[in-house]
């Protein structure tokens, strides 16, 4: 078989109707047509295999490849995918998000640059702006712990940390990329890999986009939003994390991608993350103890994730 110019990578666990209604129908009607489809899967049943089998069978132009995924997490099943890979661009989308027509074609001219090394296309939101960060006193507190916040374009903080672009720009540089949209040369995975490190308290593995672009960003590597196409992220809801574990995620995770993707290139950057993990934790702490009857959530993931850092650091 011809190896394919791009290979687009689905990650998915238990979601068949949005690879249904959502992923896999994008790619009907894409300009360009020199690409594959991974689709590796986690569920707990063979409702996604379904789907896919009815796709290709529906659509047998298009190169689709289905795989029962040997382990369950968002980043090792990303680098267990990846060794499948046959195209010499991997691009890496969610299976809530729909490639515009037009947004491969895109990509592969992007690539035409050979300094770019990771690629995306702008990412739109079902609503404005970015809803994680909403209020403006929020905005002003996540700002002063040095959290993700919005801002014009993506940026990385020295906290570990990045800005969330409110309306996505195309066509220019960036210093991460998103999960549901993001690209690599196919050469950059000789070398690296997702950090697996982050499914510690849960397969979701909180930051595994952030930690992965953000360190090919400090190695000098040029990262980029494509001039034209969009995926549109439906962001579909879901029960990924949930409890105290989420919130060790959440801490844990920040030391993880400030560990490996940010002090080894900024040692300055010990004093910026010292102050954002502390500040939020005591934030959150204040929280918790205002409201007892919650059964202090965020202190028990706190928790968790402070002697998950120390078992590290020892061991």
């Amino acid at each position: 078989m011809e190896p394919a110019s791009i290979s687009i990578i689905i990650v998915t666990l238990n979601r068949p109707d949005e690879l249904e209604t959502i992923a896999l129908p994008s790619m009907v009607d894409q300009t360009y047509k020199k690409f594959e489809v991974i689709v590796w899967d986690a569920s707990d049943n063979n409702e996604s295999k379904r789907v896919c089998s009815e796709f290709a069978a529906k659509h047998p132009a298009i190169k689709l490849r289905y795989f029962k995924a040997p382990r369950k997490g968002l980043a090792s099943q990303r680098n267990d995918a990846v060794k499948e890979a046959r195209g010499d661009i991997v691009f890496f989308i969610d299976d809530d998000a729909a490639i515009s027509s037009d947004g491969l074609q895109s990509l592969h001219d992007t690539f035409q640059d050979p300094q770019i090394t990771g690629a995306a296309l702008a990412v739109r939101l079902p609503h404005k702006g970015n809803k994680n960060v909403a209020s403006f006193w929020g905005n002003i507190t996540r700002r002063a712990m040095l959290l993700s916040h919005v801002g014009p374009q993506r940026v990385c903080l020295l906290s570990g940390w990045a800005l969330l672009p409110r309306d996505e720009k195309p066509s220019r540089p960036a210093q991460w990329l998103s999960g549901c949209s993001q690209a690599y040369r196919w050469e950059v995975f000789k070398d690296n890999c997702f950090e697996e490190k982050l499914e510690k308290f849960g397969g979701y593995a909180v930051n595994e986009d952030l930690q992965f672009s953000q360190k090919l960003f400090r190695q000098g590597k040029k990262l980029f939003i494509a001039e034209k196409g969009y995926v549109f992220h439906k962001y579909v809801s879901g029960n990924r994390m949930a409890g105290s574990g989420q919130f060790a995620a959440l801490f844990f995770n920040q030391y993880i991608t400030w560990k490996t993707a940010v002090f080894p290139y900024k040692k300055i950057s010990l004093f910026p993350f010292l102050w954002s993990w502390t500040s939020h934790a005591l934030c959150l702490a204040c929280i918790d103890l205002l409201h007892p009857s919650l059964g202090w959530p965020k202190i028990k993931g706190i928790c968790r994730a402070a002697i998950a850092i120390v078992a590290d650091i020892l061991f």
